[in-house]
């Protein structure tokens, strides 16, 4: 129950991206959140109420020594490697420093339209103030 409802966090972080930061929902995000949304919904139904879930270390130790165990446990860290190498590939090729110097430009970019702004319409509003005078 407790990792379903974890999982449904990529779907309130969806939500607020598009609330806070005004992020655009496509069509693939609004499908992949109704796939996880249908995945959850699914995996808590199904699973059975008989299915023991605590586990004392013997037992683990046991069941890592079987070979169903094995090879999960084999397979599982199969895709945390896995995993980590594809972060670390994908992380070389679209470096973080590059995204943030363009967040950077383009927050500087803003500030700089906003005080250009700002400056306008106090000058605007001096004038007229001056010229009522």
């Amino acid at each position: 129950l407790l990792g379903g409802i974890f999982t449904t966090l990529l779907i309130f972080n969806m939500l607020f991206a598009r609330l806070f930061l005004k992020e655009d929902l496509t069509k693939p995000l609004i499908a992949g959140a109704f796939i996880i949304l249908v995945g959850v919904v699914l995996t808590i139904v199904a699973t059975p109420d008989d299915v023991k879930t605590e586990f004392t270390p013997e037992e683990i130790g046991q069941l890592s020594r079987n070979p169903g165990g094995a090879l999960y446990l084999s397979t599982l860290l199969l895709l945390v490697v896995l995993s980590v190498m594809a972060i670390a590939l994908y992380e070389a090729k679209y470096p973080i420093a590059t995204a943030s110097k363009l967040a950077m430009k383009a927050t500087v970019s803003m500030l700089a339209s906003c005080n250009q702004h700002k400056q306008r319409s106090s000058s605007s509003s001096s004038s007229s103030s001056s010229s009522s005078s």
